[in-house]
Order: C-alpha cells, then structure tokens, then sequence
C-alpha cells in the first residue's frame, strides 16, 4: 500500500473512533508511527485529508453498490444486501465524526450531499423500477417521490441531533431501511422477502436409533 493511501486508512480509523477535531496532525503521526513532515508531503493539512478521505469513501461507495446492483438476483435482494453493506460501514462509526463533517468541513460534507443526490438517488430510482418491473414492489408507487422520501430518510438516519443515547447508526440505518422495505412491497415481494429472513427449519425428521 502506497504511504497516501496508508495514511488515509489509518486517519480513517481516528476519525471513526474520535471524530475530526479531536484529531491532530500530531496524532496522526503518533498513531502511525511516522513523522509529521512524511505526511506534509503529501497533504497539506487536516482539511486536504479529509476531504480526500471522503472522495475516496464516496468512490468505494459508488463502486460497492454498483456490484451489489449487478449481482443480486432481485430488488429485494439487492437492498437485503445493501442493508449488509451498509451495517459495515457504520459499524464502527462515532456520531462525532458526522457532527464534525457538517459543522467543520463543509466542503467535504458536501461532496457526500452531492453524491447523496445524484448517485444514490439513480439507485434508488433504478431499483424501485426494477423492482416494479419484476413484481415485487407495489404498482402504484410514485418513483420519483418515493426515492426523494428515502433521501430524506437517509438524511435523517445520520442526524446525531435525532438519535441519541443508546441509538448507533449502524442499527438506526438498518432500521431505517427495513422500514423503507417492507412499505414498498406487494404481496409477492412480502413472501420473498421472508423468505429471505425467516430462519429456515429443517423437515427432516430425527433419527430414532
């Protein structure tokens, strides 16, 4: 691994973990065991690294999801495995750094409110069409209006003024999206759906020696 992209992942890490402003050029140094003059070479401040680190996550976002749409066999699928994609990525989230991101970096949060509005909502969009298309989502969804509801939710689902205490985000937009789920579905997407995430019995019967 290249020293820029070291230097991002083992940031990440802090950041995840404390938040932006806790973290300090001196920290980063620290925690990698390199000297501050190493990363100087290749970012210029703590600004230049996170909004690199955040193209960088958008990217690999991107790219992850445009997989998981390939791959599934259904819409239902695909947002069952969205939802799996998701809860890693927030699974060691501090809702510092959210706060952070949107008080203190407004640049780089607004390169994850662009892709928000654009990338993921065509996803949003194609999947709700698909889904309709293969018979699984309700006929009488309004796309457009739907996929700007879950926007909103998503939106809301990262809020740390909204969910507090007790909430994390990896359990909040798991929630969020379950939610999002079952009320976009007919009957035939229900009945998919569980089959999906009812724990399967076995009808073998026991051995009796």
């Amino acid at each position: 691994m290249k020293t820029p992209e070291r230097i991002l992942e083992q940031t990440q890490e802090l950041f995840y973990r404390y938040g932006t402003r806790s973290v300090t050029m001196d920290d980063i140094a620290r925690h990698m065991g390199i000297s501050k003059k190493t990363i100087y070479q290749f970012f210029a401040d703590k600004e230049s690294i996170v909004m690199a680190m955040m193209k960088a996550k958008v990217e690999e976002m991107q790219s992850s999801m445009e997989i998981i749409a390939n791959g599934s066999r259904n819409a239902v699928d695909e947002i069952l495995q969205t939802m799996v994609y998701i809860s890693t990525q927030f699974s060691n989230l501090n809702s510092a750094l959210i706060y952070d991101l949107q008080k203190f970096h407004p640049k780089a949060w607004k390169v994850f409110e662009t892709h928000k509005g654009t990338f993921m909502k065509e996803c949003i969009i194609a999947n709700l069409k698909r889904g309709v298309k293969e018979g699984l989502y309700r006929d009488d969804l309004h796309i457009e209006m739907t996929a700007q509801l879950r926007l909103c939710q998503l939106e809301d689902a990262v809020n740390p003024s909204l969910f507090k205490g007790d909430f994390d985000f990896q359990a909040v937009n798991v929630c969020s999206l379950d939610l999002y789920l079952h009320s976009i579905v007919n009957n035939k997407g229900h009945k998919l759906l569980d089959s999906y995430t009812k724990p399967k019995t076995s009808t073998r019967k026991k051995h009796i020696a």
